[in-house]
């Protein structure tokens, strides 16, 4: 499902500010960061409503702006687990995370003079690490998520690919001998996440760790 690489969230973290100098042809690959302020707050979507947290979603990152000595914002990055609809730039429903994200860009949008974009968090992974780790030198690779979730960023020629539907690297879905039963559009149970993500790993762990072996799984009728 849309958000299968990802966990329910219980904290917002504002997207760190950072100054990073454009590197000239001659420059090292490598220019200097630095984070210039970072914060965190607990939201409890569940309690407060939809609106009342977008609203502390939207003065959190106002607030740490200010408090970095940002007079304006150029641009703000969301990393978010699920689909996002290429064609609109939109993050898709899904079960993964609370409902006042998705009302999230909006409130930016109206609020701040800057862009606002949001990706899935693995895609902006492999961006991080084509610029700054271990993909410094490739412009295409795959990076593999593993996590609560299993998933997947695509980069061919130093671009992210996400597919027409968004989901090019959603691994996860794909269904694999060992499983019960066939993911779908809105489950990925039954496909790779259910042997390779952390719930899996974890089950496999405590089996291991009583001595019990594994149960198979049924074969599908």
């Amino acid at each position: 499902m849309p958000g299968c690489t990802g966990s329910s969230p219980t904290a917002l973290t504002s997207p760190r500010s950072t100054y990073a100098p454009r590197a000239s042809p001659s420059s090292s690959p490598t220019c200097s960061r630095a984070t210039l302020a970072e914060a965190t707050l607990p939201i409890d979507a569940d309690v407060t409503g939809t609106e009342p947290a977008v609203e502390q979603a939207v003065a959190l990152l106002e607030r740490t702006a200010r408090e970095a000595g940002v007079r304006r914002l150029h641009s703000i990055g969301i990393g978010a687990p699920g689909l996002i609809d290429p064609a609109t730039g939109e993050l898709r429903a899904t079960t993964g995370l609370p409902a006042w994200h998705r009302r999230l860009v909006a409130a930016l949008q109206e609020r701040l003079p800057a862009t606002v974009l949001v990706e899935n968090e693995t895609n902006l992974a492999a961006v991080a690490e084509h610029r700054l780790g271990a993909a410094r030198d490739r412009d295409t690779f795959v990076l593999l998520w593993l996590g609560r979730g299993v998933g997947a960023a695509l980069m061919l020629d130093g671009r992210i690919r996400r597919g027409v539907s968004g989901g090019a690297g959603e691994v996860g879905f794909l269904p694999v001998p060992g499983t019960v039963g066939l993911p779908s559009a809105t489950d990925c149970g039954g496909g790779f996440h259910s042997l390779a993500g952390g719930a899996a790993i974890g089950e496999l762990a405590a089996l291991h760790a009583s001595g019990r072996p594994r149960p198979l799984p049924a074969r599908p009728a």
